[in-house]
């Protein structure tokens, strides 16, 4: 499909032994293993293709290598002291393999049976631990829960043979009266960090996370144990290659293997986050401890179906809140949990728009008509089991508990999980508060080998070893790490923050600069502030102070951008009188390098503030500077938002779009200001001018419209007013508010000829003349389509082509719906090749759904290629409504060859994305092609309420030829029935509509018209026919189509009975709302 991206193939098996031990290096020693071809962080200098020759880099020292451990001997040294008899108290170091298992349903199993259940476990323990002597493997201690084992090899071989021998051992043994106890296991290998008698580090705990993803009865190895069983693994042992997969601990992809015996058993596909439909963001660094938290939120999300994480800002309630929900995911059941959402509500400057925020992470978007917390609640009813995490909901708290409340109370499957620095307040609201890391108490002396164990030491050690990868955690340095940690309180981000510090300082130095501060800091926060500001306060000033002037100048003038910013707008925003645009990217790189800008590695590569940090800094910008900043802030987004409309046209469209999405929490923050109480220029009415077509082709249809009523409230030159006119007239008509469309579009077409705006008049007309084809106002549409062509002759070429092919395009779609296809044809063909020679690629895609259309009318299955191409345009910028009409007609297509599958599967995507897109024009006309499958399925009475549907959509937004439709296929549906007189009473009135519309019957349903036709008549003698068919053509169908279509609705028997089905209020409050093939 157009605009697809190939993915790169994944690394094959390495040709030789020397390039297998290269990649090995490379794989193990960072701590993201990503697909090729995948995004991630910088990787060392170190790649295989730097390193065929094989040789791991001189200055690195390690105990062992692969190639070593590969080439022992069966009952060879497994450490350096030689000790290999299970339980000694030597465990083994340098590179080994960790196996980690874990007894499935054992909650369930010790609450039916706890003592049979303790005797099980014994069992099982002494099973385990005679596969792992066997093996010469040791067991260090439980990994989890009690029923979880942890293993450790100096062989990747001895630890599969280990986890063979298990698997086969507990299928053995005899487990009455219990069922058999099913366990999962995982196998790792990586250097090994042992303190006190245990394992610490990434390597434990990557096992730990693979072995989540492990079915009963399962082996699974990361690939570098695959690497290293390939060259030497039991012979009774077979690997598969599963692909790739995300872990719970959210930091990349991993390449997962199967291990197993021969024959290779057969499993599900593994329960990774690839596999189920989540926006959990990658994380880049490793999340580390909270064993307890994790378990304790896991339960309180399951037994609770509200649950709050609070705590001071920089806690980790966030970090926490992911990872449990990544774990539900991976442990979830099938009808338990169906999706997982995340909500980041930290850019959110406008507490009005959480719910839209829900919308867009759900990808939810509004209906006409419909408040968006209805259309939420009967999207989320329909879905299985959701988990939204709400992040960051303090600066909301109000507007987010309003809408979790009213969200919970309407749909029973839904279960929220949200941070923030105080309780939401809402109703059966679970509330657990999130501790700083376990610290070393401050001053009291600990060994450095129990100091490993505080959570908050491991997390200084690892972030320290990302910036000096030579640090260790020894007993010269232990006394100013746990100083360190104990004064940084373990709050996570103040660690995050400190270990930047030794690239340039020792633990001392830096134990030293923060004790400095550290009481003053502690104790002398604003009066009444709660104790979590004050904390959070001096870890940030801490670390603000030791800033440079630039670089405080800069994070200070960043802290305006909400949800990012790329290194242009850091520019623009970040240089003035005192700081050069130049200067702007090393302050950048400083502030980056100090952990106070974040980095997001995915393409285009963007920066953000921490919130807390945004905040702080945000603080320290007095009015004038703080006002000076957002003036440039807001001249980068006018510039940046005027840009957009002038690559709209071309084949840039998508590449636009796209960037005014990531862009669009500044966009917000911009508009804000620019419409403030004391701002009198016209910024924000031409910023809101020139996004229009966004909200538009994205269907931001609610808030676009907003904005643009702000816009016309404020001064503004006449062109700007005459580009928000049109503006507005588009959301109208996107939104089925023909009425209101139409007298927008001809003020704005009356401002732009008093002004002498050519390009604006022609927009003002080609929408106008558009509407009128549509609304089969045939004459105006010509006279409209004239005076376009007229206006546009004098203007430039580039411009006159362009309306020249609108015009064409309009005038097309007249020849259309008038039954006039070879014309129709000859102007689409017209308006394909200029759009394409011209590079207008949306224009191009207009006119090749119409030439689908008219194929679909003509009954010609060619157009399907044409079809797909104007879809495949549509799909890539992201326009819901057209891609709705395209795929109706496909569907309409595969239905008139035969292919009833295909049209069902088409015509089901259709309405997904016709409901999503908020267009009733195209959800009707989906609407009366379904109820057509329908009814050539047999199912009648369901092909007589969509077609209901559809004819009460079709008044409301005054389709009059889709009414002409509605009601031949309701006449269809009588003779099925049985009901002549009612049928030819509609045929009547159908026919009687067409020609004063002159709008024939299309030739694609002319044998079907005919048919039914046929059938009426053969029903009912001659005089009774004409009598039935006459009282139809009398109707006056204007004052129907204005009355509701209750009238055409009612089904009479030949009786005179007469019965009426139920069809949907029309609630709309304007009268002519239009039928509209595509949104501008």
């Amino acid at each position: 499909m157009a605009g697809s991206r190939e993915r790169m193939p994944q690394l094959s098996t390495p040709p030789c032994n020397s390039h297998l031990a290269a990649i090995f290096w490379w794989r193990a020693d960072n701590e993201e293993m990503h697909e090729p071809g995948q995004s991630g962080r910088k990787r060392p200098n170190r790649s295989p293709t730097r390193q065929v020759g094989g040789r791991p880099p001189k200055s690195r020292t390690r105990r062992s290598s692969f190639l070593q451990l590969r080439q022992r001997a069966p009952g060879g040294p497994m450490s350096e002291s030689g000790e290999e008899v299970l339980g000694r108290a030597e465990l083994p170091s340098g590179m080994v393999t960790f196996l980690m298992t874990d007894v499935v349903d054992s909650t369930r199993l010790f609450e039916d049976a706890p003592k049979e259940m303790c005797h099980a476990l014994a069992r099982h323990d002494t099973l385990i631990e005679k596969a792992a002597a066997n093996h010469g493997g040791h067991v260090v201690r439980p990994r989890g829960e009690g029923d979880s084992r942890f293993l450790v090899f100096a062989r990747a071989s001895d630890a599969a043979g280990a986890g063979l021998a298990i698997n086969k051992l507990l299928e053995e043994e005899d487990w009455s009266p219990l069922p058999p106890l099913r366990v999962r296991m995982a196998l790792h290998t990586g250097e090994a960090d042992l303190r006190a008698g245990d394992y610490y580090g990434r390597a434990p705990n990557r096992c730990a996370r693979l072995r989540a993803m492990a079915h009963p009865g399962q082996v699974l190895c990361s690939e570098v144990t695959a690497l290293a069983l390939k060259e030497d693994k039991p012979d009774e042992a077979e690997l598969t290659d599963l692909g790739w997969h995300r872990l719970a601990d959210l930091s990349g992809r991993h390449h997962i293997y199967q291990l197993s015996a021969r024959p290779v058993p057969s499993f599900p596909p593994q329960p990774s986050l690839d596999g189920v439909p989540h926006n959990l963001p990658m994380k880049l660094t490793r999340f580390v401890g909270r064993d307890s938290e994790l378990t304790d939120v896991a339960k309180a999300v399951a037994d609770h179906r509200v649950v709050t994480l609070t705590g001071l800002g920089g806690v980790g309630k966030s970090r926490l809140a992911l990872h449990v929900a990544a774990e539900a995911l991976l442990r979830r059941k099938d009808g338990e949990l169906g999706q997982t959402v995340v909500v980041e509500l930290g850019p959110m400057g406008d507490a009005g728009v959480v719910v839209e925020y829900l919308a867009g992470a759900l990808r939810v978007h509004e209906e006409p008509a419909t408040p968006l917390e209805e259309t939420l609640v009967k999207d989320l009813r329909g879905r299985e089991t959701v988990l939204v995490v709400f992040d960051d909901c303090e600066q909301v708290l109000d507007s987010v508990a309003q809408l979790i409340e009213h969200l919970v109370g309407s749909v029973p499957d839904l279960r929220v999980l949200s941070t923030s620095r105080a309780p939401l307040g809402v109703a059966g609201e679970y509330v657990y508060r999130v501790s700083p890391l376990r610290a070393p108490q401050e001053g009291v002396p600990v060994d450095h080998e129990e100091l490993a164990g505080f959570e908050a030491v491991e997390l200084f050690v690892d972030r320290a070893r990302r910036f000096n990868p030579m640090f260790t955690l020894s007993a010269a340095n232990a006394s100013p790490v746990a100083e360190l940690c104990a004064r940084l309180e373990g709050i996570p981000l103040a660690i995050e923050l400190a270990a930047p510090r030794l690239r340039a300082l020792s633990p001392n130095q830096l134990s030293a600069q923060l004790l400095d501060d550290r009481f003053r800091l502690l104790t002398d926060g604003p009066r009444g502030a709660a104790d979590r500001h004050k904390t959070l306060r001096a870890t940030m000033d801490w670390s603000y102070r030791h800033l440079t002037e630039p670089e405080q100048l800069l994070l200070r003038r960043l802290s305006v951008f909400s949800g990012g910013f790329s290194l242009e707008a850091a520019e623009k925003v970040g240089a003035g009188d005192d700081q050069e645009e130049a200067d702007v990217l090393p302050v950048l790189i400083q502030l980056v390098d100090k952990s106070l800008v974040m980095v997001d590695t995915a393409e285009p590569t963007r920066y953000r503030l921490l919130e807390t940090v945004r905040q702080f800094v945000g603080e320290r910008l007095d009015s004038s500077e703080f006002d000076r900043v957002r003036d440039r802030h807001l001249e980068w987004s006018l510039l940046l938002s005027e840009q957009a409309p002038r690559h709209f046209p071309g084949s840039d469209l998508h590449v636009w779009l796209d960037r005014l999405h990531r862009e669009y929490d500044n966009l917000r923050a911009a508009l804000d200001w620019a419409f403030r109480p004391s701002a009198t220029e016209d910024r924000g009415p031409r910023m809101v001018a020139a996004l229009h077509p966004f909200w538009l082709i994205r269907g931001r249809l609610s808030e676009g419209e907003r904005w643009l009523e702000r816009g016309l409230a404020h001064p503004a030159a006449e062109p700007v007013r005459a580009e928000l006119l049109r503006g507005a007239g588009n959301i109208a008509r996107a939104s089925g508010r023909t009425g209101k469309a139409r007298s927008l579009w001809n003020e704005s077409a009356e401002l732009a000829r008093s002004v002498g705006d050519k390009s604006g008049l022609c927009a003002a007309l080609a929408n106008l003349g558009r509407l009128a084809a549509e609304l089969a106002d045939f004459p105006r549409a010509q006279e409209l389509s004239t005076e376009l062509l007229e206006v546009a002759r004098d203007m430039p070429d580039a411009d006159q082509q362009r309306w020249d092919i609108g015009a064409a395009t309009n005038l097309a779609l007249v020849a259309q719906r008038r039954g006039d296809y070879e014309l129709a044809s000859i102007l689409l063909g017209y308006a394909v090749r200029e759009a394409e020679g011209a590079g207008l690629v949306y224009a191009a895609a207009r006119a090749r759904l119409f030439t689908g259309q008219t194929a679909v009318e003509r009954g010609d299955a060619t157009g399907v290629s044409t079809l797909e191409e104007a879809l495949a345009a549509y799909q890539k910028v992201g326009n819901l409504a057209a891609g709705a009409w395209a795929l109706n007609s496909l569907g309409a297509l595969a239905l008139e060859i035969g292919q009833r599958e295909r049209a069902s599967a088409l015509l089901d995507e259709a309405m997904e994305l016709a409901t999503q897109g908020g267009d009733p024009g195209v959800r009707a006309t989906v609407l009366h092609t379904s109820a057509r499958l329908q009814r050539k399925v047999g199912h009648l009475d369901e092909a007589r309420m969509l077609e209901g549907e559809s004819l009460a959509l079709r008044h409301q937004i005054g389709d009059m030829v889709g009414i002409a439709e509605c009601l031949e296929a309701l006449a269809g549906l009588d003779t099925d029935h049985g009901n002549q007189r009612s049928a030819t009473r509609r045929f009547g009135a159908a026919e009687a509509l067409r020609k004063h519309l002159g709008a024939p019957v299309p030739p694609s349903a002319r044998n079907g018209y005919e048919r039914d036709i046929g059938t009426a008549r053969a029903g009912l003698d001659g005089s009774a026919f004409t009598e039935a068919w006459e009282a139809g053509r009398k109707l006056d169908p204007y004052k129907a189509a204005a009355e509701g279509p209750e009238m055409w609705l009612e089904e009479r028997t030949d009786d005179g009975a007469g019965e009426h089905y139920a069809t949907p209020e029309d609630d709309s409050p304007e009268d002519d709302s239009p039928r509209t093939p595509v949104p501008d």
